[in-house]
């Protein structure tokens, strides 16, 4: 019996892996946890033989789990496949450096995590070695991405929308090079991202509006009107009177006010 201990944040995330993975044969849900510090401890009580981690999680995300695991783990630790929705390659790689035996971008098909679980459950050590030291910009951009993914699920950016990824990487552009905002975005911004991602800037622009829209009617609309509030992030482009005439943020406003955040609580660090 393969025993899987599922780490996110997301509470119905875990509820449905848990239900699916739990009608597998030979697999057994030994427990959830939604904080970090949570998971070190279920590990070693629970003991798992693999462990399904989050990277954007309270108290302890899931890179300091790893690098706990890797320390002061239990001495067969469990082979830790990540599950995210952040794509950065720094980010990635860090996480296999750090001991990850494999790395599933959300959304992903409930069949291959099966077989990942399956196929990763081995008894090999699953910790490789991983330098301590890192180049100190690709550990900024990391830090800076999982902050970003933390915000918008704050937030209640759906993350199976299209418009969430390239949303990110609107918000993660305008961190590097703040003129993009001074320009028109269909000029500057979009075409960019669009052709990171293979696709056109008005199909870019239209999968963030239809993402923003999302958030506005689903999402945590508290915490996105004091996103978008003078004394919040940004220089204050709109005050809601009340939440029930709060309007539908624009692409650029929540990119801005979002790029603003994360300069926020990085200089808040310094």
């Amino acid at each position: 019996m393969i025993k899987v201990l599922i780490a996110d944040n997301n509470i119905d995330l875990c509820l449905m892996l848990k239900e699916h993975l739990s009608q597998e044969p030979g697999i057994a849900v030994v427990g959830m946890a939604h904080r970090g510090d949570a998971a070190l401890e279920l590990t070693r009580r629970q003991k798992p033989d693999v462990l399904l981690l989050d990277i954007v999680m309270p108290h302890l995300d899931g890179l300091s789990v790893l690098e706990r695991l890797h320390q002061v783990g239990p001495p067969k630790p469990p082979a830790v496949l990540v599950i995210t929705v952040i794509s950065h390659e720094d980010i990635l790689k860090r996480c296999t450096a750090m001991g990850a035996r494999y790395v599933l971008l959300k959304p992903f098909d409930l069949q291959v995590l099966v077989r990942r679980i399956k196929q990763f459950s081995t008894p090999d050590d699953p910790f490789v070695p991983y330098a301590a030291k890192e180049n100190g910009n690709a550990a900024a951009e990391v830090q800076k991405e999982v902050a970003l993914a933390h915000l918008m699920h704050q937030l209640g950016v759906p993350p199976h929308l299209k418009g969430y990824k390239y949303l990110k990487e609107a918000v993660l552009l305008v961190q590097r090079q703040e003129y993009l905002l001074t320009e028109s975005l269909s000029k500057s911004l979009y075409p960019g991202i669009a052709a990171k991602f293979g696709s056109t800037a008005s199909g870019v622009e239209g999968a963030i509006r239809h993402a923003v829209a999302a958030t506005w009617r689903q999402g945590n609309r508290r915490f996105l009107q004091e996103l978008l509030s003078p004394g919040g992030s940004g220089d204050g482009d709109r005050r809601p009177e009340t939440a029930d005439r709060f309007p539908c943020p624009t692409n650029a406003v929540l990119i801005r006010r979002l790029a603003a955040e994360l300069r926020k609580q990085r200089e808040s660090r310094f």
